[in-house]
């Protein structure tokens, strides 16, 4: 989870954007290949994560981004179908 952060936040400077691309598209090709019981999982897992930071503001922006972060590799809410 913190490579996907990093690389998103990562200056040019301090990575080289094609490359941070290229290795955030096969961290989402590899989590794509998960069952339906391992994303569920995946998904407990970072609820977990996200419930286990502090209750403070400096957290806000991680807990969102594990909360987020099945939405964005383009996974359906459970229960929903398209």
């Amino acid at each position: 989870m913190s490579a996907f952060m990093g690389y998103e936040h990562a200056s040019n400077a301090e990575v080289d954007p094609d490359w941070a691309i290229e290795m955030m598209d096969v961290l989402t090709a590899t989590l794509g290949k998960l069952s339906a019981d391992g994303r569920t999982q995946f998904r407990k897992h970072l609820e977990a994560l996200a419930s286990e930071l502090p209750d403070d503001e400096f957290y806000d922006s991680w807990r969102d981004y594990y909360r987020g972060f099945p939405s964005a590799l383009g996974w359906e809410e459970p229960g929903t179908t398209s």
